[in-house]
């Protein structure tokens, strides 16, 4: 979606899909600090909005409004923030918004964050808290306020890692299928930036990692498709391939046997 401005609120509550109402005059700003950055939900003829995303947990000792731990916000798309850290195998944090504690709404959490323990919270204050499950290194935290989506990827190098942390001798071994399974949904779903990054870098550790990769894709002969993920539809039309010939095959086998009763019949009567 595309930022109307602070003069068209009506029209971008619409576009985000709340109820909308012609009625909004101005935002409500009771969110921390008083600079008009973006809504959240519609209450009444009120815009409720946000102003400052943290990042609070184990790290830090769950301090919230930490100014070093501040996401930045997009300038095209102010619905969106981002924030770049380090997480530790065991790291624990929630997405906070300063010292306000109105109600922010369920989110969700995508696909990708699942691969890193992401869970949604059931604290009073509905902020959003990660588990458990990285591997140690860099990571960019991602939070979608119009959709109520958080994700987090990985960098380019913090993928290398973890793939050349695998012991060796795998390539001719089962072992082989198991890690591409595991690490192929991480890597397709890499942001586009660290994506290219990962492709293209000539940093020896990511080449390595790469090259590593590349083995993994060519022995489960998925070399063409080592950097997409699964497509969905196209599962599908095999699956409707699959019992369209069935189907084909059914009726060939039905008229064969009717034709085959017809004569056995005919000629028993001669």
């Amino acid at each position: 979606m595309n930022w109307l401005g602070v003069d068209k609120l009506n029209e971008q509550a619409k576009g985000a899909g709340f109820s909308g109402t012609n009625n909004i005059i101005s935002p409500d700003t009771t969110a921390p600090g008083s600079e008009y950055t973006f809504f959240l939900y519609e209450t009444g003829n009120r815009i409720n909005v946000i102003k400052d995303v943290y990042l609070a947990g184990s790290a830090n000792d769950w301090i919230t409004g930490d100014a070093t731990r501040k996401f930045t916000q997009d300038p095209t798309k102010p619905w969106m923030y981002s924030f770049d850290t380090s997480l530790a195998a065991d790291e624990a944090f929630k997405v906070n918004f300063g010292g306000w504690d109105g109600a922010l709404g369920h989110y969700n959490m995508t696909s990708e964050s699942a691969n890193y323990g992401f869970v949604s919270s059931g604290d009073p204050d509905h902020n959003i808290v990660a588990g458990t499950g990285f591997y140690a290194g860099n990571y960019t935290i991602t939070l979608d306020i119009v959709n109520y989506l958080v994700d987090i990827s990985p960098k380019a190098s913090t993928m290398a890692a973890e793939i050349n942390s695998y012991p060796g001798g795998d390539i001719s071994t089962p072992e082989c299928a198991t890690k591409y399974a595991a690490i192929k949904p991480k890597v397709t779903n890499l942001s586009d930036s660290e994506k290219t990054i990962f492709e293209t870098s000539s940093d020896v550790d990511i080449a390595n990692a790469r090259a590593r990769y590349t083995q993994w894709a060519t022995a489960n002969n998925d070399l063409a498709g080592m950097y997409t993920p699964p497509s969905v539809s196209g599962r599908i039309y095999s699956v409707n391939q699959q019992n369209n010939r069935a189907l084909i095959t059914l009726i060939g086998l039905l008229g064969f046997t009717a034709i085959a009763g017809f004569y056995f019949l005919k000629t028993k009567k001669q």
